[in-house]
């Protein structure tokens, strides 16, 4: 650490190109601490060499704090990533793949009636939460289909329970929107910023893995944020759905 003007700051030489938009993050604790909490920086544009500073001001903790720094990364693009792993070597980076498997997953999930809900904006289309049985045929996934609208879809014994559409810009993209899926036997509903679409008429799949941003049957990831992911293992009312959603 070094000091200026009575602020600690740590400096870290970067490089670029000089033309391109690059951020730097980096993770950081206090001694006392166990955590590690994850800094990014505003967006840089760098010269041939440079230096990116953060500082305790930056960080919010006292000017004369130690602080300590691990697992620092500069990455060229518009906007930072998750961490990427590397030792001497520069790697390609892999897809971000959130998942819940085992006990993980059994230990909460209702096999026989449940709610997801998410609050999310996509680029794009995408599955924003899927739950499968690492197959195609024991699924069930909600997400953003391609002319700007929500989709569901259910499948049991590789067969096709439902497949819901909503029209077409109902749910435009690069905007937040509330999608809320609820199943039981012969009775489904999915909700979409206050709307309803209900099916009555359908099998429960059997999974044993929920998927977060993205989905079996969705070739394409979520390109933007989820804000809130909510599972309860209870089918809710038609009622509940539409006041979650609106």
């Amino acid at each position: 650490m070094s000091y200026q003007s009575g602020d600690s700051r740590a400096r870290f030489a970067i490089t670029g190109d000089g033309v391109s938009t690059y951020y730097f993050s980096v993770y950081w604790k206090l001694p006392d601490s166990d955590s590690w909490t994850r800094y990014d920086s505003p967006a840089l544009t760098q010269p041939t060499f440079a230096y990116a500073d953060v500082t305790t001001t930056t960080l919010g903790v006292p000017s004369d704090s130690t602080v300590h720094f691990a697992f620092g990364q500069m990455e060229l693009g518009s906007f930072p990533t998750s961490y990427i792993p590397t030792t001497t070597a520069a790697v390609t980076r892999a897809a971000d793949l959130a998942s819940i498997t085992g006990t993980n997953f059994s230990s909460w999930y209702n096999q026989s009636e449940g709610t997801v809900f998410a609050n999310v904006s996509s680029a794009g289309s995408a599955g924003v939460v899927g739950f499968d049985d690492g197959g195609f045929a024991e699924r069930f996934r909600i997400g953003f289909a391609g002319s700007n609208n929500a989709a569901a879809v259910v499948v049991d014994g590789g067969v096709v329970q439902t497949n819901i559409n909503t029209p077409g810009n109902s749910t435009p993209y690069n905007q937040y929107h509330k999608l809320c899926n609820a199943i039981s036997e012969n009775n489904l509903s999915f909700s979409y910023n206050g709307s309803l679409v209900q099916d009555n008429s359908l099998s429960v799949p059997s999974v044993n893995t929920m998927t977060i941003g993205s989905a079996i049957g969705f070739s394409d990831r979520v390109n933007g944020h989820i804000s809130q992911l909510s599972y309860y293992p209870t089918r809710l009312s038609d009622e509940e759905l539409v006041t979650l959603t609106s």
